[in-house]
Formats: structure tokens, C-alpha cells, sequence
């Protein structure tokens, strides 16, 4: 209840003084995906889990709530795997020195980036893990399997399909109406798309012979933005995004710089980025 209340006041003050501010949730890995805790820590998470998904509900909601009210106050989660901190007994914290593991030092870097962010741009979550811990989320899973397939030398291929806005009936926020002057896909893309995936002819597979890159020391990491104002197509051209809530290219280039700039043992798993005001 405590970031619950806090986030409650700090909204509250900001709104009274109308101010373009910034709420920062220290969240956690596990407010995405509930995994095994490290070998020698209590495995009793009981209700934490549930606790740092909501932290994750929170942040969204209070997104769409600020782009109804057309106020400028970006929400924030740094969503972090295990960290030595006091959070653990003296004997977890010296297992854990055992086992793959970030600093404090590395979750307020992640905070000082979103701060340093331009007033258009909303990091809306920054995933930190240690280099060498496990994987999670759609893009892991799709590349454990080609891993797997790999290792076993079955022609099986596996594939990830990652669209943007896309019109369909399932929600009235994506609607042919509501989208008429929003750039957006339609359900036949995304069709197409999966025929294209099909029709492509076999071919050997990557053998992968260390998936967690640990001692290669091998860091993979997604930026994950919403609508880029580039040269690439019309479509996200300055003067067809005019009137729309977009990021700029640099903005995608300074995640890259603060992920290439973080210490040997920190892997940023994906960032997730949002231009202010965005209903995506």
C-alpha cells in the first residue's frame, strides 16, 4: 500500500500545481513473470509477486489516466532481477555472491536515464538482470525453443511476429474509426506476414552452444519503442506525425548509448519507450 498511497499524493500535488512531473516505480522482474528464486534464498515468495504486478498495473494505469486528463507527467518502472541489498538476511547475501546479481548502483543509473529523458519521452519500463541469470518474456521464449530445436537438430523453425498499432474489433481503442488518422496495420499485415514466415525454405539451423551467454559475456538487449518519427516510410514523416505523439530518432539512440554504457555485469534486458501522451 506504501507506493500506492505515495504515488496517490504525488499525483495529487502535481495535479493541484499542474506540473509536468515524473513517478518512478521501483518495480521487479518478477511484477512481469514469476520465476525460481536463486539457489540458498527463501523459495516462500507467497504474495511479492502479486505485490510487483500490480506495481506493474499501477504504472499503466495511471499512463492512460494522465493521457486523458492531457497532462504532461510521465510513469516509470525499473523492473530489476536479484539485487544485493538489506532486502536479504546476511546469509542470502553471502549466496548471492555465488549467483549472478545487480547493485544498487545499477537500479539508480537506470533511474538518473529516465530523468535525463526530454519532456516528449516516457520510459515506461526498464527490465535490468545480471548478465548470466535466466530469461524470460515472449522474445526469450521464442529464442529458447530455436535453441532447442537446434540442439536436437529438428527442422523445426520458430518465429516471433511484433507489430505495432494494428486496426482490429477487440477494443473500440483500436477501431477502424478511432484510427482513421493514425498510422496503423491492418489484420491482413499481420496474415501476410505469417504466410511470408511459411513460405520461406528450410535452412540449417544456428547450433547455439551457450544460451545465457554467461561466459561469453555476450549482453542481448530490445528497445522496444512506439511510433519513431523517421525517413523510412511517409507514413512516420515529421509532417504526418505532426499532430500525433511520436519519439524522434535520437531519442531510440540514447537508450542505446545508456545500455552500452552500463558496467560488464549488468544486462538490460528491454527498454520500453513511449512518446508522452501515446494511448498505445
Amino acid at each position: 500500500m506504501g507506493v500506492i498511497n505515495c504515488t496517490r499524493e504525488a499525483v495529487a500535488s502535481m495535479r493541484d500545481r499542474d506540473v509536468a512531473g515524473q513517478v518512478i516505480h521501483i518495480n521487479s522482474l518478477l511484477g512481469h513473470k514469476v520465476t525460481m528464486p536463486p539457489s540458498g534464498a527463501n523459495s516462500n515468495l507467497n504474495v511479492y509477486p502479486a505485490t510487483k504486478f500490480a506495481i506493474s498495473a499501477l504504472t499503466e494505469s495511471y499512463q492512460f489516466e494522465m493521457v486523458a486528463e492531457n497532462r504532461k507527467i510521465k510513469f516509470s518502472s525499473v523492473s530489476p532481477g536479484v539485487v544485493a541489498t538489506e532486502f536479504f538476511d546476511e546469509t542470502t547475501l553471502k549466496s548471492l555472491q555465488h549467483f549472478p546479481h545487480l547493485l544498487p548502483s545499477d537500479i539508480s543509473q537506470a533511474v538518473l536515464y529516465i530523468l535525463s529523458t526530454p519532456p516528449h519521452v516516457n520510459i515506461q519500463d526498464v527490465l535490468i538482470k545480471p548478465l548470466g541469470s535466466s530469461k524470460f518474456g515472449v522474445t526469450a521464449l521464442t529464442e529458447i525453443l530455436r535453441q532447442e530445436m537446434s540442439k536436437d537438430e529438428l527442422p523445426i523453425k520458430i518465429s516471433s511476429i511484433s507489430p505495432d498499432v494494428v486496426q482490429t474489433n477487440l477494443t473500440e481503442m483500436f477501431s477502424k474509426d478511432n484510427l482513421a488518422k493514425t498510422p496503423h496495420l491492418l489484420s491482413s499485415d499481420i496474415s501476410q506476414a505469417v504466410v511470408y514466415v511459411l513460405s520461406t525454405p528450410p535452412h540449417e539451423l544456428l547450433k547455439v552452444k551457450d544460451s545465457e551467454g554467461a561466459h561469453l559475456a555476450i549482453k542481448v538487449t530490445s528497445i522496444s519503442p512506439a511510433v519513431v518519427q523517421t525517413d523510412i516510410t511517409q507514413a512516420y514523416s515529421k509532417e504526418a506525425l505532426a499532430n500525433f505523439p511520436h519519439l524522434k530518432a535520437e531519442d531510440i539512440s540514447a537508450a542505446v548509448l545508456y545500455t552500452l554504457g552500463t558496467p560488464p555485469h549488468v544486462n538490460i534486458q528491454e527498454i520500453l519507450i513511449k512518446p508522452v501522451g501515446s494511448f498505445i
